[in-house]
């Protein structure tokens, strides 16, 4: 649910208003309009508002300058820029203001050409290895306990870093080796089966860490189950960092290609009387 408190706040302006009435619209349609992309219109605003107008205006000239791709800039998000700035162009027209909508024809095009990184066996045991030589140390007490288990959930059950880092104790079921990804791409949720091995070393993963955190209880709502020094929640570049440090094909990989191999890699095993019971 939409909450007032997570809004971006816009500065006065000529174009303030028409922009929260463009997230309002937005909203009213059934669209979420997350930070991402209430942050692309704060810079659109902020720019329009320094124009020297008494109404809004969009004008060719200041639409093809928005258009334009910057030399740090990739042709994907050139791409996004444009087909946000035609909304909001589309929107002013239909609200009487003068508004140039980019051409659709005149979008550059956009080739996908993403290939994802698959690990061998010998890499993956590699990696692991490389995590469980991780000792305790002042910095973090805990490090050698929650990167070598967060590495596994995330190459064992195939989730992105983001799924992992914000799993809760809530979501894992120690008992069935069940994991609940709540909310996550595409505000989809769904269950994960774990391997017996990955539910019993999950186990010892849990009773191990009570040690170290005194309020830590199994089952307790809202309470993250991967935590750094700070007994908070991972972050995507602290996991990033341990994996520069202490693998050597850090170089090449980043923990969201980490998730790629489990697929072809449980084809090789697959069990069909555990996924058929499973679903």
């Amino acid at each position: 649910m939409y909450e007032k408190k997570l809004d971006v706040i816009f500065s006065n302006g000529i174009f303030t208003n028409l922009c929260q009435q463009f997230i309002d619209y937005k909203r009213g349609m059934g669209q979420k309009f997350p930070r991402g992309n209430q942050y692309s219109l704060l810079k659109i605003c902020g720019i329009l508002n320094e124009m020297d107008v008494r109404t809004p205006i969009l004008t060719k000239e200041v639409v093809e300058a928005f258009a334009e791709r910057s030399q740090e800039e990739s042709p994907w998000t050139q791409r996004k820029r444009i087909c946000f700035l035609r909304q909001f162009a589309t929107f002013m027209s239909c609200l009487g203001f003068e508004a140039y909508v980019y051409p659709k024809h005149s979008i550059p095009q956009y080739k996908y050409d993403f290939r994802p990184y698959l690990f061998s066996h010998e890499q993956i045991i590699a990696i692991i290895k490389a995590a469980d030589a991780i000792v305790p140390c002042n910095y973090s007490r805990k490090a050698h306990l929650v990167y070598p288990a967060i590495f596994r959930i995330i190459y064992g059950c195939g989730l992105r870093s983001a799924e992992a880092r914000k799993l809760e104790v809530n979501n894992i079921n120690l008992n069935d080796g069940i994991l609940f990804i709540e909310k996550s791409k595409n505000n989809t949720s769904r269950y994960v089966p774990m391997s017996d091995s990955l539910t019993y070393y999950c186990r010892k993963y849990a009773k191990a860490l009570k040690g170290y955190l005194k309020e830590y209880k199994i089952g307790q709502f809202d309470q993250t189950l991967f935590v750094n020094r700070s007994n908070t929640k991972l972050t995507d570049m602290g996991i990033t960092y341990i994996l520069k440090k202490y693998i050597a094909l850090a170089k090449k990989v980043n923990t969201h290609m980490f998730k790629d191999p489990v697929s072809p890699h449980m084809m090789r095993n697959l069990n069909l009387y555990k996924i058929q019971t499973f679903c």
